[in-house]
C-alpha cells in the first residue's frame, strides 16, 4: 500500500488550535508590557531613585572637571550644564539604558586645564581620550577606580610625574596611549600584568631605566612604541615571544649592544624603527624572514658590515632608511626588486662603488638620498624613469661628469641635491625649465662652470632654496629669480658671477632668511659707489637672518638705512671689500644682530658708540681698516661678546677698562693699533679669554698681575713700551700655551717659575733687557716647541736641561752673553749656529764657535799626537786615490763633502770658483754676524760675505726649522742647474750638510726691487721702470717657452728681483718653482715634495685660482707679474693695509684708474711728466698707460683671458724702444690692452696736470 505524505497543516485538531492562540495572546502580552516598559523609560529615564542618583554623580562629577579646564577652543563644553542630560554633553557617549557614562572623547577640545582626580568617579568608563589637549599635572592614581576601563589615551598633553603604579590595576586595558608628555621614572613592571594589552605607547616621554623583560608576557601586543626616551640597556630578546606584534618602535632611546637576531620571528611585523640609538653588529641576515615587513628604519647607529642583499626579498618594503652607519660595501643592485619602496635613505653610511642603473627600476620611488658616501661614477641617466620622484639627495660624493639632461623629465621633482661633487659641465636649463615644482636646488661644490641658465621659460613660483655657492660659474643673476618670490635662501657664494648688485631680485623676497654673494665679481650701483639702492631693496626682506657679502670689491660708503634693514638680522659680513666712509651710527638700531664683520675696507671715522645697543652681539670684527678715535667703552656692556677683533686701524687712546665686564669674552685682538697707557687690570676678570692680543702699540706700565687669574689666556703683548720685572705671578696660568712679550723694556731676570705652566708651547722674551741665567726648570716644559730670548743680557750656561723638551724645534738664543759649552745631543742636535750668534763665549760642537780651552785638550795631548800621526798616513793615502778618481771625472763633478766641507746638493759647480766649505762662509760672513745681514724671510736670511780672494758674494742661509726647507734647498738647485739666461740669477756653488743649506750667489749692489721701490731714499724714472719690467718679462717668458726644463716660478715679486750695477734686473728665489715636464703648462713635478695642495707664492701676487686649489701654472705668473707691473707703477706693495683682504691691488687700480692715470700712479712719476716737454710728455703718457693696462691685463681674474709671457715681453720691449726714440716700435700695443681693460685712451689724463 503506498505511503501518503501529507504536507504539515497550520490548523489541527481544536485542542492544538486553542492552545496555539492562548501562547500567541501570552507572547503578546509579553511584547507589550516590554513596550510600555521601554517607552515608560524613555518617558521617565531614571524611575529608580538609586540610578538616578548615579547619573547625577556622574553629571557632578564631569561639570566639576568642566571647572578645572581653563580654557577650551571654540567653547567645546559650551553644553555642559544643569540643563543638560548628562548623556547629552559635547564628548559624552551613555550606556544604551542611559544609565552611565561609558565613553569621554575630549580628544582635541581642551586648549589648557588640569587633569583632575575627579574623572575616577566615572566608574563605568571603558572608553577615555583627552589626547592632544594641554593639560597639565600628574596622571591621578585614583584612575584605578576605572576598573572597566578598556582605552585610555593621554597622549600630546604636558602632564609630568611618574606613571602610577595603580594604572597597573586596571585589569581589562587593551590599549594605553601616553605618547608626547613629560612622564618621568621607569617603565613600569606591573603593566606586564596587562594581560589584554594589545596597544601600548609610551613614546617621548623622559622615562629611563631598561625596557622590562617581562613586556615579552604580553603576548596579545601588536602595537609597542617606547621611542624617544632616555632609556638603557640592550633590546630585550625576550621580544621574539611577541607573535602577534605588528609595529614595533624603538627609535631614540638611548639603546646598544647587537639587534637580537631573535626579532626575525616576530613573522607578523610590518614595521620596525630603531633609529637613532647606540646598536652595533651587523644588520641580521634574519630580518630577510619578515615578509611581512613595510617599514624598516635602522638608521644613526653604529652598525656595520655590507648591506645584506637578501633584503631586496622583502617585496612589500616601502620604507627602508639605512643612513648614517659605519657600513661597508656597494649598494646592492638586487634592491631593484623593490619594487613598492618609496622611501631609500643609505646616506652617510660609508658606501662605495657606483650607484646602480638598476635603481631606476624602482619606479614608485618618492624618495632617493646616497649623499655623503663614497659613491664615484656619473649619476645615472636612468633615473628619468623615476616618475614619481620628489626628492632627490647625492650629494658629499665623488660623483663626476655632467649632471644628466635626464633628470629634467622627472617633473615630480620638489628637492634635488647634487652638491661637494666633482660635477663638470654646466647646469641644464631644461631641469630648471621643466621641473616647475622645485623648492630646493643645490649644486654647490662642484665643478661647474657657465652661467646659471636664463631661460625666459624658466618659471619657478615655488623655489624656496637655491644653493650654487663655490662652483665657476660666470655671468650675471638670472631675472627668473625675480619670480621666485618666495625664496628663503639664496647663496651663490664662490663664483664668478658679475654684474650690479641685483635689486630687483631682492626687492619682493619677503620670505628671504639667508643670502650670500660673497666672493664674486658684483659691484655696487653707479660705477661701484652707491651702495645705498642695494640696502634699499634688502630692506624688504624683513625676515632676513643672514646676510653675507663678503670679497667683492664692493665700493662706496655704508648708508645710513643699513642699519634700518631686517630687524631680525643676526650674522652680517661685509669684509674684504672697498666699502668707505664712516660706520653709520644706525647700526645700533640691529639689535638682534650676533655677528659683524667689516673688516678690510676702507672704512675711516671712529666706531660708533651706538655699537654698545648690540647687546646680542657675540661677535665684531672691523680689523684692517682706517678707523681713528678711541676703543668705545660702551662695548664693555655688550655682556655676551666673545670675540672682539679691532686690529690693523688706527685707533689711539687707552683701553677702556669696561672691557673687563665681557664675562665671555674668548678672544680680543687689538694689536697694530696707536692705543697707549697701561693694560687695564680690569682684563683679569674675563675668565674666559683664551686669546690677547694687543701688540704692537704703545702701551706702557708693566704687566698687570691680574692677568694671571685667567689660567688659560695666551697673549702677545710684544712690540710696546711695558717696563719692569715678569711677574712672578705668571706661574699661576696653568694652561697658557703662548707667551709673547718681545721687543719691550722688560728688565730683571726670566723666571724659574714659569716652569710651572706645563703646556707652554711658545715664548717670546726676545728684545728686552732681561739678565741673569736662562732657567734650568725650563726643560720641565716638555710641551714647549719654540723658545726666544735672543737680545738680552742673559748670561751663564745653556741649560742642557732643554733637552727633556722634545718637541723643541726652534731656538733663539742670540745676541746674548752666554757662556760655555753648546750642550750636545737630543734636541740640540738639529740647532744650527744661527741659534747662538753674538755669543763669543759659547763653545762647543757647533762649527764657527770658539775652541774648549786649552786646559782641556792638555790631558789628551800625547794620544792626540799619536792619532794624528797615523790620520796624516791614513789621509796620504785617501789623497792619492781621490786624485787618480778626481782626474777621471769632469770638472763639472757634483760634489760630495764630509764633515766640514758642504756636500748633499745636486748642483754643478762654477769652475772658475773653487769649492767653498762652511767654514769658508763662516769666516766670509763673519760668524754670520748682524753686521752682514742684508735680508730675511720666511725661508731664511741673506748676508753679505767676503771670500778669500775678495770677491763679494750674497750668502742666502735656510731656515732649517721650517719642516720644508730641505725640499726647497733641493728644488731651488734643482731648477737653477737646468736654467741659464742674461736676467735670471745665476749661482755661485751651494753648501748642504745635514744641519745647514746656504746657496752662494753673486752679490747685488743695488739690493732688490722691493728695496729700491719702498725704502724711500732712491727714485726710479719712467724709463728704468720700464726696463726692469721688460727685463722680467724676458726672465719668465724664458722660464716659460724657452728653457730646457719649463719652469714655472711660482713666487714672483720685487723682493725676488735684484738689480745689478747697471740696474739690470735679475728673477731669483726658486724655493717653490714648479718644473713642468714635456713642455705642458698643466703637468708639474714637485721635485720630491707635494706642492699641488700648497697655496703658492706670496700674499698679494697669489692668483686667485690657486685660492681654490688650482695646480701651478703659467698663468698664476702672468697674475704674479701683473701685481708687480702694478706695484712699479703705483708704488704701492699689495700688502699695504688698505690692499688686505678682498680688497686686491689690481681691484683698487681698476677702481680708480677710468683712464685717468695720475689717481693710481706713484707721484713722482706725476711730477717727472710736467717737467717733460709736450713731445716727450706724449710719449710718457702712452708708456705709462700702457703698463697700467698691462698690469690689469695680466691680473684678470680668469687665467684663460690673460696673455702669455712671451706677448707680455714682446710688448715691453717694444715699449721700451718707443721710451727710447724708436718711432718704429708700435703702440698702443699688440695686445690691445687699452681697449680691453678700460675703453678709453690710455694717456689721456696726464696732460691735463698743468
Amino acid at each position: 500500500m503506498a505511503k501518503v505524505i501529507t504536507k504539515p497543516s497550520l490548523v489541527t485538531s481544536p485542542q492544538k488550535s486553542i492552545a496555539f492562540t492562548g501562547l500567541k495572546h501570552a507572547i503578546f502580552l509579553l511584547l507589550l508590557l516590554l513596550f510600555q516598559h521601554v517607552v515608560s523609560v524613555d518617558d521617565h529615564p531614571l524611575s529608580d531613585p538609586r540610578d538616578r542618583a548615579i547619573t547625577l554623580q556622574e553629571k557632578a562629577t564631569l561639570l566639576s572637571f568642566k571647572n578645572s579646564i581653563t580654557s577650551q577652543p571654540q567653547a567645546a563644553l559650551a553644553n555642559w550644564n544643569e540643563s543638560t542630560d548628562v548623556c547629552d554633553f559635547e564628548g559624552v557617549v551613555c550606556d544604551r539604558w542611559r544609565l552611565h557614562v561609558v565613553h569621554l572623547l575630549l580628544g582635541s577640545r581642551l586648549a589648557s586645564g588640569l587633569l583632575s582626580p575627579v574623572l575616577a568617579n566615572l566608574t563605568s568608563l571603558r572608553k577615555l581620550d583627552l589626547s592632544n589637549n594641554s593639560l597639565t599635572g600628574h596622571i591621578p592614581h585614583e584612575f584605578s577606580n576605572l576598573r572597566h576601563l578598556m582605552y585610555l589615551n593621554l597622549s600630546k598633553n604636558y602632564l609630568d610625574g611618574q606613571i602610577p603604579q595603580s594604572l597597573a590595576s586596571l585589569t581589562r586595558l587593551q590599549s594605553l596611549d601616553l605618547f608626547d608628555n613629560n612622564l618621568q621614572g621607569h617603565i613600569l613592571v606591573e603593566f606586564c600584568n596587562l594581560r589584554h594589552l594589545t596597544y601600548l605607547d609610551l613614546s617621548e616621554n623622559h622615562l629611563d631605566g631598561r625596557i622590562p623583560q617581562c613586556l615579552a608576557s604580553l603576548t596579545g601586543l601588536q602595537h609597542l612604541d617606547l621611542a624617544n626616551n632616555s632609556l638603557q640597556g640592550h633590546i630585550p630578546v625576550e621580544f621574539s615571544n611577541l607573535r602577534d606584534l605588528m609595529y614595533l618602535n624603538l627609535s631614540e632611546s638611548n639603546l646598544h649592544g647587537q639587534i637580537p637576531q631573535s626579532l626575525a620571528n616576530l613573522t607578523e611585523l610590518q614595521s620596525l624603527d630603531l633609529f637613532d640609538n647606540n646598536l652595533q653588529g651587523y644588520i641580521p641576515v634574519e630580518f630577510c624572514n619578515l615578509r611581512h615587513l613595510i617599514y624598516l628604519d635602522l638608521s644613526e647607529n653604529h652598525l656595520d658590515g655590507r648591506i645584506p642583499q637578501c633584503l631586496a626579498s622583502l617585496t612589500g618594503l616601502q620604507h627602508l632608511d639605512l643612513a648614517d652607519n659605519s657600513l661597508q660595501g656597494h649598494i646592492p643592485m638586487e634592491f631593484s626588486n623593490l619594487r613598492d619602496l618609496m622611501y631609500l635613505d643609505l646616506s652617510e653610511s660609508n658606501l662605495d662603488g657606483q650607484i646602480p642603473q638598476s635603481l631606476a627600476n624602482l619606479t614608485e620611488l618618492q624618495r632617493l638620498d646616497l649623499s655623503d658616501n663614497n659613491l664615484h661614477g656619473h649619476i645615472p641617466v636612468e633615473f628619468s624613469n623615476l616618475q614619481h620622484l620628489q626628492f632627490l639627495e647625492l650629494s658629499g660624493n665623488l660623483l663626476d661628469g655632467p649632471i644628466p639632461q635626464s633628470l629634467a623629465t622627472i617633473t615630480n621633482l620638489v628637492y634635488i641635491d647634487l652638491g661637494n661633487n666633482s660635477l663638470t659641465g654646466q647646469i641644464p636649463a631644461s631641469i630648471f625649465r621643466n621641473c616647475s615644482k622645485l623648492r630646493a636646488v643645490d649644486f654647490s661644490a662642484n665643478d661647474l662652470s657657465g652661467e646659471i641658465p636664463s631661460d625666459a621659460r624658466i618659471y619657478l613660483p615655488n623655489l624656496h632654496i637655491l644653493n650654487l655657492y663655490q662652483d665657476n660659474l660666470t655671468g650675471k643673476l638670472p631675472s627668473w629669480l625675480s619670480n621666485s618670490s618666495l625664496l628663503r635662501q639664496l647663496d651663490v657664494g664662490y663664483n664668478f658671477l658679475s654684474g650690479e648688485l641685483p635689486v630687483d631680485i631682492v626687492s619682493n623676497k619677503t620670505d628671504l632668511l639667508y643670502l650670500d654673494m660673497s666672493y664674486n665679481n658684483f659691484s655696487s650701483h653707479h660705477n661701484n659707489t652707491d651702495l645705498r639702492p642695494f640696502f634699499l631693496a634688502i630692506s624688504n626682506c624683513s625676515k632676513l637672518l643672514e646676510l653675507e657679502m663678503e670679497g667683492l670689491g664692493l665700493g662706496g660708503p655704508l648708508p645710513q638705512i643699513a642699519g634700518s634693514v631686517a630687524k631680525t638680522l643676526s650674522i652680517i659680513l661685509l669684509g674684504d671689500n672697498m666699502i668707505s666712509g664712516p660706520i653709520p651710527p644706525s647700526i645700533g638700531s640691529l639689535f638682534n644682530i650676533t655677528l659683524l664683520n667689516l673688516s678690510n675696507n676702507l672704512l675711516r671715522g671712529t666706531i660708533p658708540t651706538q655699537i654698545g645697543q648690540l647687546l646680542k652681539l657675540e661677535r665684531l670684527i672691523l680689523s684692517h681698516n682706517l678707523l681713528t678715535g678711541a676703543v668705545p667703552a660702551e662695548i664693555g656692556n655688550i655682556s655676551k661678546m666673545g670675540l672682539l677683533d679691532l686690529s690693523n686701524n688706527r685707533l689711539s687712546g687707552e683701553i677702556p677698562r669696561s672691557l673687563g665686564n665681557l664675562n665671555l669674552i674668548s678672544e680680543i685682538h687689538l694689536q697694530k693699533n696707536q692705543l697707549y697707557g697701561e693694560i687695564p687690570v680690569s682684563l683679569g676678570r674675563c675668565m674666559r679669554l683664551d686669546k690677547l692680543d694687543l701688540s704692537y702699540n704703545r702701551l706702557t706700565g708693566r704687566i698687570p698681575l691680574e692677568m694671571s687669574s685667567i689660567a688659560k689666556i695666551s697673549f702677545n703683548l710684544s712690540h710696546n713700551q711695558l717696563q719692569g720685572p715678569l711677574p712672578i705671578e705668571l706661574s699661576k696660568m696653568d694652561h697658557v700655551q703662548e707667551i709673547d712679550l718681545s721687543s719691550n723694556n722688560l728688565t730683571g731676570v726670566v723666571i724659574s717659575q714659569l716652569s710651572a705652566c706645563a703646556e707652554l708651547e711658545r715664548i717670546n722674551l726676545s728684545h728686552n733687557s732681561l739678565q741673569g741665567q736662562l732657567p734650568k726648570s725650563f726643560g720641565d716644559l716638555r710641551n714647549l716647541e719654540a723658545l726666544d730670548v735672543s737680545f738680552n743680557y742673559l748670561a751663564g750656561d745653556i741649560p742642557s736641561s732643554l733637552n727633556n723638551c722634545t718637541s723643541l724645534t726652534q731656538l733663539n738664543l742670540s745676541y746674548n752673553d752666554f757662556n760655555g759649552p753648546i750642550p750636545m745631543g737630543g734636541v740640540f742636535s738639529s740647532f744650527t749656529n744661527l741659534s747662538y750668534l753674538g755669543n763669543p763665549q759659547l763653545c762647543g760642537p757647533v762649527v764657527g764657535r770658539a775652541r774648549f780651552k786649552r786646559r782641556r785638550w792638555l790631558h789628551l795631548h800625547k794620544f792626540l799626537i799619536l792619532i794624528c800621526v797615523g790620520a796624516s798616513v791614513l789621509a796620504f793615502l785617501l789623497a792619492v786615490c781621490c786624485v787618480i778618481i778626481g782626474i777621471r771625472k769632469t770638472q763639472g763633478r757634483i760634489f760630495r763633502g764630509r764633515g766640514d766641507a758642504c756636500g748633499g746638493s745636486s748642483l754643478v759647480l762654477r769652475s772658475s770658483f773653487p769649492r767653498i766649505t762652511y767654514r769658508d762662509l763662516v769666516k766670509a760672513t763673519g760668524e754670520f754676524d748682524q753686521d752682514s745681514l742684508i735680508g730675511s724671510g720666511s725661508y731664511g736670511r741673506v748676508y753679505k760675505g767676503v771670500l778669500r780672494d775678495g770677491t763679494i758674494v750674497a750668502v742666502k742661509v735656510l731656515h732649517l726649522q721650517a719642516g720644508n726647507a730641505a725640499k726647497i734647498f733641493n728644488r731651488e738647485c734643482q731648477v737653477l742647474k737646468r736654467i741659464r739666461h742674461r736676467n735670471l740669477m745665476r749661482i755661485i756653488t751651494a753648501c748642504s750638510r745635514p744641519d745647514f743649506k746656504a746657496l752662494v750667489l753673486p752679490f747685488m749692489a743695488n739690493g732688490s726691487l722691493d728695496s729700491f721701490l719702498h725704502s724711500g731714499s732712491s727714485e726710479l724714472s719712467l724709463t728704468q721702470r720700464v726696463n726692469i719690467c721688460s727685463d722680467i718679462a724676458e726672465a719668465v717668458a724664458y722660464l716659460h717657452h724657452h728653457s730646457p726644463v719649463k719652469v714655472i716660478h711660482c713666487d714672483l715679486k720685487p723682493s725676488n728681483v735684484l738689480l745689478n750695477d747697471d740696474m739690470t734686473a735679475l728673477v731669483a728665489d726658486f724655493g717653490i718653482a714648479s718644473l713642468v715636464m714635456n713642455g705642458g703648462a698643466g703637468s708639474t713635478t714637485d721635485m720630491g715634495s707635494s706642492t699641488a695642495n700648497m697655496l703658492r707664492g706670496s700674499v698679494g701676487y697669489i692668483a686667485p685660482e690657486y685660492g681654490f686649489g688650482s695646480g701651478a701654472s703659467t698663468r698664476g705668473d702672468v697674475y704674479s707679474f701683473g701685481v708687480l707691473v702694478l706695484e712699479v707703477v703705483t708704488r704701492k706693495r699689495p700688502t699695504d693695509e688698505m690692499f688686505e683682504g678682498g680688497l686686491s691691488l689690481p681691484k683698487w687700480v681698476k677702481g680708480h684708474y677710468n683712464g685717468r692715470v695720475e689717481r693710481v700712479i706713484d707721484a713722482s712719476l706725476v711730477t717727472a711728466a710736467k717737467n717733460q716737454t709736450c713731445e716727450a710728455r706724449r710719449m710718457w703718457e702712452v708708456a705709462i698707460g700702457e703698463l697700467v693696462d698691462l698690469g690689469l691685463l695680466c691680473t684678470q681674474e680668469s687665467p684663460s683671458t690673460r696673455p702669455t709671457m712671451l706677448d707680455a715681453a714682446d710688448d715691453l720691449g717694444r715699449l721700451k724702444r718707443h721710451l727710447s726714440g724708436d718711432t718704429s716700435a708700435s703702440v698702443p700695443s699688440s695686445l690691445g690692452m687699452s681697449s680691453s681693460t678700460t675703453g678709453e685712451d690710455p694717456g689721456a689724463s696726464i696732460s691735463n696736470l698743468d
